[in-house]
């Protein structure tokens, strides 16, 4: 006779397959998937509740559970994404009668500041290429260009020099969503971009 454990792990196995097989999910994803499934299975096991008889409320005390525990919010709103999916997947499967996370609202993750240096961080970083070798020169125009343009790491090492329209001061990149971008460039920027490919900008 199966256990209320193993009958979760086994409809649990089935959602894997499912996602592997039919959204063709990567492993990683479904690993992550499968680890906030099994933590909220085991909860349920413990409480001695059926996943049958999974309701509003159950998802809510699993919720409060975790941010007792100490669980990051961040680490919450996944849980509740994770969950919402499961159950959708239930109950479009008839497995369930009620989808107990429809009326279920997902918390905002947190938003974290990003961190900016210092000038005096920002002259160090600058410094640190020795100019008086060809790969030096060569750095210090990229930093000085992301620096002077705030351009992603990404944005930068996709450059071509015909990019560059030092007479009008302006570089152009490609960003997120293939969009095009025109942003002014300092003159540090072209001094050290000149100097590496010996061209005459001034």
């Amino acid at each position: 006779m199966l256990t209320k454990k193993n009958q979760f792990e086994n409809v649990l196995l089935d959602y894997t397959r499912y996602l592997r097989t039919e959204q063709g999910l990567l492993e990683n994803s479904i690993k992550s998937y499968k680890q906030d499934l099994s933590e909220f299975g085991a909860y349920i096991q413990k409480e001695n509740i059926l996943l049958v008889k999974v309701d509003r409320f159950t998802i809510l005390d699993w919720l409060n559970y975790l941010q007792n525990s100490g669980k990051s919010n961040n680490s919450i709103v996944h849980m509740v994404s994770s969950l919402r999916k499961f159950f959708a997947y239930l109950s479009d499967d008839q497995q369930i009668q009620i989808d107990p996370m429809l009326k279920v609202t997902t918390p905002k993750k947190n938003s974290h500041l990003p961190q900016v240096l210092t000038a005096t961080e920002i002259e160090a970083v600058l410094a640190v290429p020795d100019i008086s070798t060809t790969l030096g020169l060569r750095n210090r125009a990229l930093l000085e260009t992301m620096y002077a343009t705030g351009f992603r790491v990404s944005e930068i090492c996709n450059l071509k020099l015909a990019d560059l329209h030092d007479e009008l001061g302006l570089i152009t990149t490609i960003g997120k969503g293939q969009k095009q971008r025109i942003v002014p460039i300092g003159e540090m920027s072209l001094l050290y971009i000149s100097k590496y490919f010996r061209i005459d900008f001034f």
